[in-house]
C-alpha cells in the first residue's frame, strides 16, 4: 500500500482488516500516530515510514508483526531507536539514518537476521559490543557515515571483500546498463 507524500495525518484504523498486506509505505507524511493494531497484519514484511516526523513516544509501545523484514525510519529525529524495532526478531533490513541517535541499545546485536544496519547523519559516538567483530562486514553490512565518534566505514567493515562490496553497492553510482550492437530502432 503506497501512501507516501500524500499529507495524511493518520493511518486508517481499519488498515489491521489487511492481513495480506506485504508493503506499507507512508514515508514522507505528518503522521500523528500509528494505529496500534499493526500487528494484526501479519503478512506485513515492509514498513517504510521515513521522515513522517511521527512522535518517538508513539513507536515505543507499537506491537510490531512478526513478519516484518525491513523498516525505514529514516528522517524521522529520533533519538533513541525505538523498543518495537528489537521486537522484530526477523529484521534483515533497518534504516535509522538522518535521526539523532547518540548510542544504541546494546540489544540491537540481538537482531540475529539483520543484514543491513544503516545509522548515517546521526550522533553516535560509538557502536555497542553488542555489533561483534564476527558480524559486521561479513553477515551485517553497517553504514555510519557522519557519526562524530563512529570511525570511517571502512574501518568499521573489518572484513575486506565485504567492505568493498558495500562501498561499490552503496556510494559508488552504477552506469546504467549498455545495450550491445547498439539501439535497435
Amino acid at each position: 500500500l503506497l501512501l507516501a507524500h500524500n499529507r495524511i495525518s493518520r493511518l486508517p484504523h481499519q488498515l489491521s482488516a489487511c492481513g495480506a498486506l506485504k508493503l506499507l509505505d507512508a514515508s514522507d507524511n505528518r503522521l500523528q500516530e500509528l494505529p496500534g493494531n499493526l500487528a494484526r497484519l501479519t503478512a506485513l514484511s515492509t514498513l517504510l515510514l521515513a521522515r513522517t516526523l511521527l512522535p518517538e513516544t508513539d513507536l515505543g509501545g507499537m506491537s510490531p508483526p512478526l513478519s516484518l523484514r525491513t523498516i525505514d525510519l529514516a528522517g524521522n529525529l529520533l533519538e533513541s531507536v525505538p523498543r518495537f524495532v528489537l521486537r522484530c526478531t526477523g529484521l534483515t533490513d533497518l534504516q535509522l539514518d538522518w535521526n539523532r541517535l547518540t548510542r544504541l541499545p546494546e540489544a540491537i546485536g540481538t537482531l540475529s537476521a539483520l543484514s543491513s544496519l544503516s545509522l548515517a547523519a546521526n550522533a553516535l559516538r560509538h557502536l555497542p559490543p553488542s555489533l561483534s567483530r564476527t558480524r559486521i562486514g561479513k553477515t551485517l553490512a553497517l553504514r555510519v557515515a557522519g557519526n562524530p565518534g563512529v570511525r570511517d566505514p571502512s574501518s568499521v567493515l573489518f572484513d575486506e571483500e565485504a567492505s568493498a562490496r558495500a562501498f561499490q553497492r552503496d556510494f559508488i553510482p552504477h552506469p546504467p546498463p549498455s545495450v550491445e550492437g547498439g539501439v535497435r530502432e
